[in-house]
């Protein structure tokens, strides 16, 4: 693995339009997709819904909400049980990914609706994203039953390493370069021409890693504009309340904060990359896919998660099985044939019987030894894609658009004018930089002062975002962006994140003299959070169902779902 010096061409606006018409006539669909978190919690009380009778909330709920297929299969479990995570289809358009998260937000509530109206008896749910209001029980009895034996395993360590640490909910979203823009900038490169020896999938990855560290530099500005969990727990006395911290954003305060995230260099190049995270894997440090970074470069997961054979794992124990001693043991025969079984149901009946003692090799080893051999192989997995991982969501429509418009407009920026911003180069001064901004922004939203990242010198977040934004319009503009940033423009002169108001109606509503905790916190009465969660419910059935054309029918068919619903913009 060489060490490459990326050295990307200036392109010009028409460039960039050019290469989206192309990938759209080629059917390249995967520009952007979002992931989101939810929790489920009670309304009587606020604390998750965990258990309902003797299922995970997650596997009741999505087995008697009568949900359409289509959606189910883009809902999943998530680390403990009270949680639920869906995802979009790759698209092209951003509008479009947009639309279906909020679209699969609104199908949860009426999912709920139903279950309601199916079992009377039952605690009212209501669906909740960003910090939880109430403590969850975080044992590994609490990990969903729905996963398999080795995903459980890995989430059941990730649960002994961090946590409460775990319980937040978020947004993720996931952005692709076009892949002509990519090979346009490929066939200019200047290594090509100088000796031909950088392959096209080299090139890629080093496009990813160099975006991640250019985008590290606007973490804290991502974070300051989509903070919106305000509120967390504490204990006073025997009770729990739920309270106003004075954070923006306290999932991100919540979320582990790991070597990986503080590692100069780590996002130099790409073989960086691959050395520091192996260096990061083989300390523990790393024991998933998830490294906590506030953005990271990613590669198609399911290429990486094929399979580790029982014997390739005995084989990396420093024991060479070779075909003979498999054919000739029954117990081995069996278990590398049983296509049906897990790898660790494999590894316990062969602890079981005695063969894992009698090889000199522990059960906890192994699986181990299979966590860092599984993460090694999602590294090896070649590039093709940026996931944000500071977002947060709960906003209006039209905000939600402005927060992909504005993440796919600076990412299509940067790649087109390399020279913005290459004074942040994962040094150990860049990176204390974004750490110490990233910190002011969970704090306090636009309203903090942060340390320019390529000056160095103070500025209001507003005047950096408004800054930016400027940089921004003309290319905007161009693209077909700019219509969408107009959210942007009105934070970036003042008007407040959504942290903020829902700390001003929290505290509207309690007038001057509102109740604290023995340690200062204000306490946000139960009704209030309720509110809240029920107004989201409301906007989402309601006014933008209405305006979208969505029918939410409980029985409509997934296929009729496909139809409903076909956005045909003609720009990003």
């Amino acid at each position: 693995m060489s060490e490459i010096c990326l050295r990307l061409k200036k392109v010009n606006p028409r460039q960039i339009l050019k290469s989206l018409e192309l990938a759209q006539k080629e059917g390249e669909t995967n520009l952007y997709g979002i992931e989101k978190e939810f929790a489920f919690v009670r309304g009587c009380d606020l604390y998750p819904v965990q258990r309902i009778g003797k299922q995970s909330a997650y596997k009741f709920i999505t087995t008697y909400g009568n949900i359409p297929y289509e959606l189910r299969t883009r809902m999943m479990p998530e680390v403990f049980d009270y949680m639920i995570e869906v995802i979009t289809e790759p698209e092209f358009f951003y509008h479009r990914a947009v639309d279906e998260i909020m679209r699969m937000e609104a199908n949860l509530w009426c999912a709920l609706s139903h279950i309601q109206n199916e079992f009377p008896n039952m605690d009212e749910i209501l669906l909740s994203s960003g910090t939880l209001y109430k403590p969850a029980m975080i044992e590994s009895d609490n990990i969903p039953e729905v996963w398999g034996r080795d995903k459980k395993a890995y989430l059941q360590e990730m649960v002994r390493r961090y946590g409460e640490k775990l319980t937040p909910q978020g947004m993720h979203g996931n952005i692709s370069i076009p892949e002509p823009l990519i090979e346009y900038q490929y066939h200019h490169s200047d290594k090509k021409k100088e000796r031909g020896s950088i392959g096209y999938v080299e090139f890629k990855n080093e496009v990813y890693v160099w975006l991640a560290c250019r985008l590290r530099a606007f973490a804290s500005l991502i974070i300051a504009i989509e903070a919106n969990s305000p509120f967390d727990y504490v204990k006073d006395g025997e009770k729990f309340y739920t309270v106003i911290t004075g954070f923006h954003s306290n999932r991100w305060a919540r979320l582990p904060r790991i070597e990986s995230t503080s590692h100069p260099l780590m996002l130099k190049n790409y073989r960086c990359f691959q050395l520091i995270s192996r260096m990061l894997i083989d300390k523990g440090v790393i024991i998933g896919a998830n490294n906590y970074m506030p953005l990271r470069p990613k590669g198609e997961r399911r290429l990486g998660e094929m399979p580790l054979s029982f014997e390739r794992a005995c084989w990396l124990n420093d024991v060479m099985l070779d075909k003979y001693e498999i054919e000739i043991d029954p117990l081995l025969l069996h278990l590398r044939n049983a296509e049906n079984l897990e790898f660790i149901e494999k590894l316990e009946i062969a602890e079981k019987s005695g063969w894992l003692k009698k090889k000199g090799y522990t059960l906890d080893g192994l699986i181990k030894l299979w966590q860092k051999e599984n993460v090694r192989r999602l590294l090896a997995v070649p590039l093709n894609r940026i996931e944000i991982r500071c977002e947060e969501s709960g906003g209006v429509y039209e905000f939600e658009l402005a927060k992909c418009a504005f993440i796919m407009t600076l990412s299509l920026y940067l790649f087109s004018n390399p020279e913005f911003g290459e004074e942040f180069d994962y040094s150990k001064r860049a990176l204390k930089l974004a750490e110490y901004n990233e910190e002011m922004a969970m704090k306090s939203g636009l309203n903090c002062s942060i340390l320019h990242p390529f000056r160095g010198k103070e500025i209001s977040m507003r005047i950096f975002l408004k800054e930016l934004l400027n940089k921004l319009e003309g290319f905007a503009r161009e693209i077909g962006t700019f219509n969408d940033l107009h959210p942007l423009y009105e934070l970036a002169q003042g008007e407040k994140n959504e942290a903020e108001k829902k700390i001003d109606y929290v505290l509207k509503y309690l007038g001057k003299n509102p109740k604290k905790t023995k340690s200062g916190y204000i306490i946000v009465p139960e009704e209030l959070i309720k509110n809240l969660l029920i107004h989201r419910k409301k906007y989402l059935l309601g006014e933008l169902s209405s305006r979208m054309n969505w029918r939410l029918d409980e029985e409509l068919a997934g296929d009729k779902y496909l139809e409903i619903y076909n956005l045909t913009k003609n720009s990003f």
